[in-house]
C-alpha cells in the first residue's frame, strides 16, 4: 500500500511540474503580442477495481488549452479578410482612375471633344 501512495504522491508531483513549467511559460510570454494564455487541465488517472472498489491512482495532464476568446479571434479574421479586399479594390480601381482621369491620353479628353463637338452642333 505504500508504493500507492508514493506513485499518487508522484502522479501530483508530475502534474504540478507541468502546471508550474506552463504558468513560467505564460509569464514569459506575457508582453509577446498575440499570446495567449495556457492553463494545464488534469484528470484522474483513472482506478483499479479491487473487488471491493476502485482505487485510485492520481492524476495526469489531460491536455494544454489555449485561453483566448473564440468570438473575437473570429472578428478579427472577418476584419483582416474585409481590409485585404479592400485593398485589393483600391489597387484594381486606381488603375481604372488613372486611366480615365489622364489628361492627355485617357477616356477625358475624348469626352470633352464629344461635348465640344455636341455644343458647337447646337450653336
Amino acid at each position: 500500500m505504500a508504493t500507492n501512495i508514493f506513485s499518487i504522491g508522484q502522479s501530483a508531483l508530475a502534474a504540478a511540474q507541468a502546471a508550474q513549467a506552463t504558468t513560467s511559460h505564460n509569464i514569459s510570454n506575457a508582453t509577446t503580442p498575440g499570446y495567449n494564455r495556457q492553463v494545464v487541465v488534469q484528470s484522474t488517472a483513472g482506478g483499479i477495481n479491487y473487488g471491493y472498489g476502485f482505487v485510485g491512482q492520481g492524476t495526469q495532464v489531460a491536455e494544454i488549452k489555449r485561453v483566448y476568446n473564440d468570438f473575437l479571434n473570429k472578428q478579427v479574421m472577418a476584419s483582416q479578410t474585409t481590409a485585404s479586399s479592400l485593398d485589393s479594390y483600391l489597387s484594381q480601381i486606381s488603375q481604372l482612375n488613372n486611366l480615365v482621369a489622364d489628361t492627355s491620353a485617357g477616356l477625358s479628353p475624348a469626352l470633352q471633344d464629344f461635348f465640344k463637338s455636341m455644343q458647337n452642333l447646337a450653336s
